[in-house]
């Protein structure tokens, strides 16, 4: 009964066209199908005397009708409801992950995200018909127990006290039902982590026998846990089909019996009396059903609900005005003290990035060196508000970057991180133009590789290397103010790290864009206006003498070859995009 009122709240707080008309259609189709039980028996009765009048039969066909037509217009109706329901709720989510703080989201299980917004949401779908015919079932219920009284209240009084205790059973198995599908829904997620484990981790598992074998026995094992679960929850909705059945059995029994023997008034309804109790196995079977995909559904509706909390709690609560947007045309971005800190699930700091103290002026290329795990990546994030400082301040010329005007600061940057994503659409891109973006495929070696046709790229199935070269294309057309590149060049062959470097960041510049790279390339260092050098999450400002050193060692390269370095693969120059 509970799980019954949660998926009801659940209903109404997530639609607004569940309206009386709905519900009177359910009365209908439940009170029509109960006149069904009200007519056979009558004719039935007309039937052993000889004769059933044709009234009867035109009532019967205009009752079943009736019932097909009220059964039609709530299944069609409903699942309409459900699936909208469906879309809202992914929607809904889709949109709070895109609100999230990028920090607070990395520390959240993808697996569970994944689970949440494909299985939970489906599973709610699957069993709304019979939420519908559960809700038929209980006015069936109610109608026939109203015509098992009329019949004989002594019959009513017994299957009343039969189908009460029942009702108890199954709300004292209802609770340990619910904690064996929660444990089960936790273990689906365990098990779609270990699935992802296999399929990103198949590189290692093929090399070595023994991590393969430890990796498929952490499988199995989960698979197992959530096997005997399933089976667990199962058997007590088993059980409680059995005890129907039982409970059935010994009715009829009773009124057959017992009852018949001291009760002169039964005998001449006791073929009513039983057909009637034969017929109520039908809605009580299916209130029983009901009950456990209740329990089912109710498990699915709390774990949307938890996984919603999550991403509220970890929403970067930016409030977007335009008032105190932020203009493209900035001078500089400067960072005062600026501190982040990594921290672990028990909120103790792993990791400091700063104090930072530095400019970002505009038009320049800045190159950021230094070891891995130095903190380059997070200041990238700082720099591009993807993360929010712990303190001190970031400002653009004389404006603070605050929650209010941040989201108008992200969209001056084109990004490539390392572990960034491909998509196979230009999202966000206007006027984009096909012979453009073939020119600059061929440009960067792809044109055998993938083509772009119906808005859309016709195959991502690419290298490190190529996939990377793809995502260039892709920020080189979105033409934003400021390029954000960490490590692009390291997937790179010589030929594309030297045209990165010598032909794409000079025009780059060229244009009047900004240029942050992160770099392990110190035989480029001449491109950079200036070289950060990050250590232990400080900045060792030594840029002066790396790229005066660079540039004496390129002059000697010169001087020995008779000429500079010049990059030969391919003929074609970077188009110019058009907004």
């Amino acid at each position: 009964m509970m799980s019954f009122f949660k998926l009801m709240r659940f209903l109404l707080r997530e639609s607004s066209e569940l309206r009386m008309q709905f519900f009177v259609y359910i009365i209908i189709a439940g009170l029509s199908q109960t006149l069904l039980l009200v007519i056979i028996n009558d004719a039935t009765a007309q039937a052993i005397q000889g004769t059933v009048r044709m009234q009867v039969f035109l009532l019967f066909i205009t009752t079943l009708l009736l019932y097909v037509l009220a059964q039609n217009f709530l299944m069609r109706r409903f699942m309409n409801i459900v699936e909208n329901i469906k879309e809202k709720i992914r929607n809904r989510l889709a949109g709070k992950i895109r609100e999230a703080d990028c920090y607070k989201l990395e520390k959240l299980n993808t697996s569970e995200i994944y689970a949440t917004i494909v299985k939970e949401t489906a599973y709610i779908t699957q069993m709304s018909p019979r939420f519908i015919s559960g809700i038929q079932c209980f006015v069936m219920l109610v109608c026939t127990m109203i015509y098992i009284a009329w019949l004989s209240p002594i019959a009513f009084l017994l299957v009343a006290s039969a189908i009460t205790f029942q009702i108890v059973y199954m709300f004292i198995s209802d609770k340990k039902t619910w904690v064996a599908f929660e444990k089960s829904n936790e273990a689906e997620v365990d098990l779609l982590t270990g699935l992802t484990n296999v399929l990103h981790g198949f590189k290692q598992i093929k090399l070595s026998q023994k991590k393969g074998d430890s990796v498929l026995a952490d499988v199995s094992e989960t698979a197992s846990r959530d096997r005997s679960l399933k089976i667990t929850a199962l058997e007590k909705y088993l059980g409680n089909f059995v005890m129907m059945l039982v409970f059935f059995y010994l009715l009829i029994g009773l009124l057959l019996f017992v009852l018949n023997s001291f009760s002169a008034t039964l005998t001449p309804v006791l073929i009513k009396l039983i057909t009637s109790i034969l017929f109520l196995a039908d809605p009580l079977w299916g209130l029983i059903e009901l009950s456990t995909k209740m329990v089912q559904i109710s498990v699915s509706v709390d774990t949307i609900y938890h996984l919603e909390k999550k991403l509220d709690a970890v929403s970067d609560g930016i409030d977007k005005n335009d008032e105190y947007a932020i203009q493209p045309d900035f001078r500089t971005i400067k960072f005062k003290d600026v501190v982040f800190n990594h921290r672990d699930y028990d909120n103790e700091t792993t990791f400091q990035v700063g104090p930072v103290n530095m400019e970002i002026n505009r038009g320049e290329v800045t190159f950021i060196v230094g070891g891995n795990g130095s903190g380059k990546s997070t200041f990238i994030k700082l720099l591009t508000a993807l993360y929010f400082p712990d303190s001190g301040q970031m400002q653009v010329d004389d404006m603070v970057l605050t929650k209010e005007n941040v989201q108008s600061y992200r969209e001056m940057f084109a990004i490539i991180l390392t572990d960034f994503h491909l998509f196979d659409k230009m999202h966000g891109i206007n006027n984009v133009y096909p012979g453009m973006v073939q020119q600059l495929l061929r440009t960067f070696g792809l044109e055998n590789k993938t083509a772009y046709k119906g808005n859309r790229f016709t195959n991502l199935s690419l290298s490190t290397g190529q996939r990377s070269r793809l995502a260039m294309i892709i920020a080189y057309l979105e033409d934003k103010d400021i390029y954000v590149f960490d490590e692009w060049a390291a997937d790179q062959d010589s030929n594309f790290r030297s045209y990165f470097y010598e032909h794409m960041l000079t025009d780059l510049k060229a244009r009047g864009k900004t240029v942050i790279a992160v770099t392990h390339d110190n035989d480029y260092f001449h491109v950079a206006d200036r070289v950060f050098t990050m250590e232990m999450g400080q900045f060792v400002d030594k840029s002066p003498e790396l790229i005066a050193e660079e540039r004496r060692r390129r002059q000697r390269v010169t001087e020995v070859n008779g000429g500079p370095d010049v990059w030969h693969t391919t003929k074609y120059k970077l188009v110019t995009p058009t907004k």
